[in-house]
């Protein structure tokens, strides 16, 4: 059975409840980062597509990928590898992550979630009711 107006605007009350409970930080960021849609088909995409983009950047599964890849062209003035990436945050990160800078090392690895999640996006879409109205 496709998934209705009503069903998508269930799923984000669910989504953001989930989020607000479990990771408040991410909610707030999740908020900031969201289109606002009226239709709630519409809202349920990009909301989990906006939760998508936040934990795929504080995601520490691509910190060996991209330091594999800088390593290849760029050496330390002693010659060893580049062991660790720091990145500086805009004055709006450092305040709502209360941070000045973001270790790559030291983030989770969210991949495997990630992946659950762009799965997760492909069913939503494709069971998601366009053609239907209100209800």
């Amino acid at each position: 059975m496709p998934l209705s107006r009503s069903d998508c605007a269930e799923l984000v009350r669910q989504v953001q409840s989930l989020l607000r409970e479990y990771d408040p930080l991410s909610f707030e960021t999740v908020l900031h980062g969201v289109e606002r849609y009226d239709d709630p088909r519409l809202y349920l995409m990009a909301l989990l597509q906006a939760v998508r983009r936040v934990y795929t950047e504080r995601s520490g599964g691509m910190h060996g990928p991209i330091l594999d890849s800088m390593n290849r062209y760029v050496r330390l003035p002693d010659g060893g590898p580049i062991r660790g990436l720091s990145v500086s945050l805009t004055p709006i990160e450092r305040e709502l992550y209360g941070t000045e800078e973001v270790n790559l090392a030291e983030l989770p690895d969210r991949s495997e979630f990630i992946s659950q999640l762009d799965s997760l996006l492909g069913v939503i879409e494709s069971e998601i009711d366009w053609q239907g109205g209100p209800g």
